[in-house]
């Protein structure tokens, strides 16, 4: 292994313990770093990055590879560097390698640039100053200095990325919110000293993880609702009101566009750390919420919907057509779907509350926001997606007589042990 510095002192928590520099307490013991690499002043390689090089790599004075980060130099190709020789990776100055990206050589990233979380680069070249947002591909293009690549891009034609928009201050604000300002590339932090000043988010030398909330299953929800048209909302809720079924609603994500949305639901996420966050589609015909999941949770594990996705129901349809896991799983039975059927044929609205084992007991329930659809498609999606959401409780589901403002044969639809039960109390309450 060969790897080169600036300096002339020692270097540890490499592979193999041989090479030069100061860098030895910017390089985590536990990277990996072998072959033929140079690492200039000040780079700082995290606990489980690693650069790996057949060929030659060099990264650039004051870069960052987060944890997870990968570097490989391994192919025969090679770009020419801003020093005019040939590199199999070329890594500029000031560079910032986010949790788990990969750069597949032959790769030139041009200085000042930021690379987002899962992100891959592979025989590509990104000029200065670009923001590469969460779950991008880049492959066999050249990206022009100063461009945006949203999340969840594939750019694999150059005419994509000739078409990429200029970054913006909103987007350098986003790169802020989750790296912290001191620890922004600088031209990045000039840009940025005259925006609002946003919460720190990570340690010290930015070497934490920060896995993307965004598990495939939200990915794909998310998609379905803008197949049908439908815009997103989310809202959130700390543990004292999520018990109270207490929300506090955000402004709805504006675009719908798939790699805006994504990005603007991962800032959600980062903004309401440490919270419950929901998120559904909006249709803005009928000014309706549809199929509602929880998508964050406040011990911050990215949430797994385990292929239960909430059914999204196309629009005009009036029919309960259930898709996907759910009609497997028996989630609305027969009965429920009748009864829901005779709600709705009188001209009432629907409603549900839910409690757990020891609230049951002492018949304190809780009331979630009534269904506002009068739409039997849209009525047992929202339903289907209440029980999803209040797994391992009680439900009871209810007319609403909206002129009477009465109740109407509350009716229990769920239990505990999560099989799906229909018992009628027949009452009308007030």
């Amino acid at each position: 292994m060969t790897i080169s510095t600036s300096a002339a002192s020692p270097i540890s928590g490499l592979e193999s313990g041989i090479g030069y520099g100061t860098a030895a307490d910017r390089v985590h013991p536990l990277a990996r770093v072998s072959g033929s690499v140079q690492l200039q002043g000040d780079v700082a390689i995290a606990q489980g990055a690693t650069v790996q090089a057949e060929g030659n790599c060099l990264v650039g004075a004051g870069s960052l590879l987060q944890e997870g980060a990968s570097i490989y130099a391994l192919t025969p190709g090679k770009v020419l560097g801003d020093d005019r020789q040939p590199y199999t990776v070329w890594v500029g100055e000031r560079v910032t390698l986010t949790y788990k990206v990969l750069v597949q050589g032959p790769a030139y990233l041009g200085s000042n640039s930021f690379i987002g979380f899962r992100s891959t680069i592979f025989n590509a070249r990104l000029g200065q100053g670009c923001v590469v947002m969460m779950h991008a591909l880049i492959q066999d293009v050249d990206v022009p200095a100063g461009k945006l690549v949203p999340s969840g891009s594939i750019i694999t034609r150059q005419a994509q990325a000739d078409a990429l928009p200029d970054v913006t201050p909103a987007d350098l604000a986003l790169v802020r919110e989750i790296m912290g300002h001191g620890h922004l590339p600088t031209s990045l932090t000039d840009s940025l000293s005259q925006s609002p000043s946003r919460p720190e988010l990570h340690e010290r030398d930015g070497l934490g993880t920060m896995q993307s909330q965004l598990t495939p299953d939200i990915v794909q929800q998310v998609r379905q609702y803008l197949a049908q048209g439908l815009r997103i909302g989310t809202e959130y809720a700390d543990l004292r009101r999520y018990r109270s079924g207490v929300w506090q609603t955000c402004s709805p994500i504006q675009s719908s566009r798939e790699p805006e949305a994504l990005a603007a639901l991962e800032a959600c996420l980062s903004e309401h750390a440490g919270e419950y966050v929901r998120m559904f589609g909006i249709d803005p015909r009928a000014k309706q919420r549809v199929a509602p999941v929880t998508i964050q949770r406040p011990d911050g594990k990215p949430m797994e919907l385990n292929g239960r996705l909430s059914a999204v129901t196309p629009v005009p349809s009036q029919a309960y057509q259930p898709t996907g896991p759910m009609a497997t799983t028996g989630t609305l039975a027969p009965e429920i779907v009748q009864q829901v059927r005779q709600y709705l044929s009188q001209g009432y609205r629907i409603g549900t509350e839910h409690a757990d084992s020891r609230r049951y007991r002492s018949g304190v329930w809780q009331t979630c926001s009534p269904i506002v659809s009068n739409r039997e498609g849209e009525v047992l999606a929202a339903l289907e997606g209440c029980l999803v959401e209040h797994a391992g409780e009680y439900i009871r589901m209810f007319g609403i007589d909206s002129r009477a403002n009465q109740r109407i044969a509350s009716v229990t639809i769920q239990r505990p042990d999560g099989e799906p039960r229909f018992s009628q109390s027949g009452s009308r309450t007030h």
